[in-house]
């Protein structure tokens, strides 16, 4: 990443491009951006632009979430189709916790498995998450229409 000699400057200059912007989503984001600037810059810019509520997560660990949770419901229609949400969610947590005890200590550092679901283990490892429990891929695959098959 480029080391700026005055970040902020920066990002208002860029903010004032992105006002004059056509596209009114384009130009209140720019708008937002100077604002946040011209009243001083006190609160972190994701909190400010409502990417993190108060006690929250940051933007870059809720899209980190998202893409596990997507990888979660496209493992179950691959592997666990056949199986309701808290079944299968009992299911990958079982295969989830043996890949980790038994495979990942020797696959971490080396090529992605060649078939799942130990690859979709190995990603999620990988990114630096941590494989959720039962009741969290529950939640993810009853939160999700399986028909739109992820």
């Amino acid at each position: 990443m480029t080391s700026l000699p005055n970040p902020l400057a920066t990002l208002a200059k860029a903010a004032n491009i992105l006002r004059r912007q056509d596209d009114p989503n384009v130009s209140a984001f720019g708008r937002d951006v100077a604002e946040w600037i011209e009243s001083g810059a006190a609160e972190p810019l994701d909190s400010a632009l409502g990417f993190r509520s108060q006690g929250g997560v940051s933007l870059k660990r809720a899209m980190a979430l998202a893409e596990r949770d997507r990888q979660l419901r496209r493992l179950h229609c691959i592997c666990w189709l056949d199986l309701p949400p808290a079944a299968a969610a009992r299911a990958m947590n079982i295969s989830a916790r043996r890949y980790e005890s038994d495979r990942w200590p020797r696959e971490r550092n080396g090529e992605p498995p060649a078939s799942e679901p130990a690859l979709t283990w190995w990603r999620i490892l990988r990114s630096g998450e941590t494989l959720p429990g039962t009741r969290q891929i529950i939640r993810v695959l009853s939160n999700h229409d399986i028909q739109k098959r992820v």
